[in-house]
C-alpha cells in the first residue's frame, strides 16, 4: 500500500469483496487512525475506459448521500480509488434480516435515494446500477450510494446504448437494448422501494438456470402489474406505479413529480438529508456485516485480460 503515498494510507486488514480484476479492502489512515476503503483494480484485467468513467463520475459528485472519493492513485500493476468508509453495511442485508421494512422506514430510504438521484442527474450522471446492495448505511443509519462502475454522463435528449447493470433491476429500455437515459435510475428506485416493502424484487426468477435471464426479460417487458401487488398504503402503491412505468417518458424526472404520491411525506424535501434515521438501523454492530475477512495483500485476480493502455490511465 506504500504506493498510495509512502504509507499514509496503509494497514490493509479486511477484504470486503473480490472479483475478477478488482478487490475492495478496508484500511485505516496511519496518520489519524480513521477508516477508509481502497478499491484496487488490476490494470491488466479491467477496461481502462470504464475505470476512467467511474473516476470522472466520482470526481464530479459531492453530496452527503453519496460516498466520497478522497483520491485516486496508480502503480505499475493497479489503479486505486481511496473511498469514504461506510460501515453500516449494505441496505439489502438489513432488508434480508428484517424480511421487509415498515412503510415509513422504506419511505425514508427511498426519499434519501431520490434526493441523491436528482443531484446526480443535475450533474449529467446516471448511475445505471442502483440496487439495495449499492446503497450503504452509515454509522447513524443514513444512506450512501456507492459503486459508480456502471455510471455514465449524458446530456439532455441524449441516450446511451451500453448494456450494463443487474438484470432484476434493469429498466425495460435497458434490458431490451433500445437506448436509455435518466429513466433507468428512476425505474431502479421503484425496484428498490418494492424490495424494501416486500423483501423481494417485483421481477424475479427462482429457477436460476440458463433460461433465467430470458424469463426475467419477459417479465420486465410485460410491465409492473399494480393489480397483483399487495402493498399498502395506497400512496406507496401509487408511487410504485409511477416509478415502474414501462415507457420511460411516463416516469418522473424530479422531486416535484412525486409530491402527489407521498413518497417521503415531508413538507420540505431537502430536510430528508438531515432528518434523523429510523430507529431500525441505529443498533447496527460495527462492521458486523463483514464476513470471512482476512489479512490481505493486493494482488491481481484472474479475469478478462486487457492490454495495459497506459495513456488511458493518465490522471490517476
Amino acid at each position: 500500500m506504500a504506493s498510495l503515498d509512502e504509507g499514509v494510507f496503509g494497514g490493509a486488514r479486511l477484504t470486503i469483496a473480490a472479483k475478477a480484476g478488482s478487490r475492495v479492502v478496508m484500511c485505516y489512515n496511519e496518520s489519524d487512525g480513521k477508516l477508509c476503503v481502497v478499491k484496487a483494480y488490476a490494470r491488466s484485467m479491467v477496461n481502462p475506459i470504464v475505470i476512467r468513467s467511474e473516476r470522472d463520475a466520482l470526481q464530479a459528485l459531492s453530496h452527503p448521500l453519496i460516498a466520497s472519493c478522497y483520491r485516486t492513485a496508480k502503480d505499475k500493476a493497479h489503479v486505486y480509488f481511496v473511498m469514504e468508509a461506510v460501515v453500516g453495511g449494505p441496505l439489502y442485508r438489513h432488508v434480508k434480516r428484517a424480511g421487509r421494512l415498515a412503510p415509513a422506514t422504506a419511505r425514508y430510504y427511498a426519499a434519501q435515494t431520490l434526493v441523491a438521484i436528482e443531484y446526480m442527474h443535475s450533474k449529467g450522471i446516471i448511475h445505471r446500477d442502483l440496487k439495495a446492495s449499492n446503497i450503504m448505511l452509515d454509522d447513524v443509519g443514513k444512506i450512501r450510494i456507492v459503486d459508480f462502475g456502471a455510471a455514465a454522463t449524458v446530456v439532455a435528449g441524449q441516450s446511451r446504448n451500453t448494456f450494463c447493470g443487474t438484470p432484476h433491476c434493469m429498466a425495460p429500455e435497458m434490458i431490451s437494448r433500445s437506448g436509455h437515459s435518466y429513466g433507468v435510475d428512476w425505474w431502479a428506485l421503484g425496484i428498490f422501494f418494492f424490495e424494501m416493502l416486500t423483501g423481494k424484487p417485483p421481477f424475479w426468477d427462482d429457477d436460476n438456470n440458463d433460461d433465467s435471464f430470458f424469463k426475467l426479460r419477459a417479465l420486465i417487458l410485460a410491465g409492473f402489474d399494480v393489480a397483483k401487488a399487495s402493498i399498502q398504503p395506497d400512496d406507496v402503491l401509487g408511487t410504485l406505479s409511477v416509478l415502474l412505468q414501462t415507457a420511460p417518458s411516463r416516469r418522473p424526472e424530479a422531486k416535484a413529480d412525486f409530491r402527489a404520491f407521498g413518497l417521503a411525506r415531508l413538507e420540505d424535501w431537502e430536510t430528508v438529508v438531515d432528518a434523523p434515521a429510523p430507529p431500525y438501523c441505529r443498533d447496527v454492530g460495527y462492521l458486523d456485516w463483514v464476513q470471512d475477512c482476512q489479512e490481505t495483500t493486493l494482488e491481481d485476480s484472474r479475469g478478462r485480460a486487457y492490454a495495459d493502455q497506459t495513456a488511458l490511465f493518465n490522471g490517476f
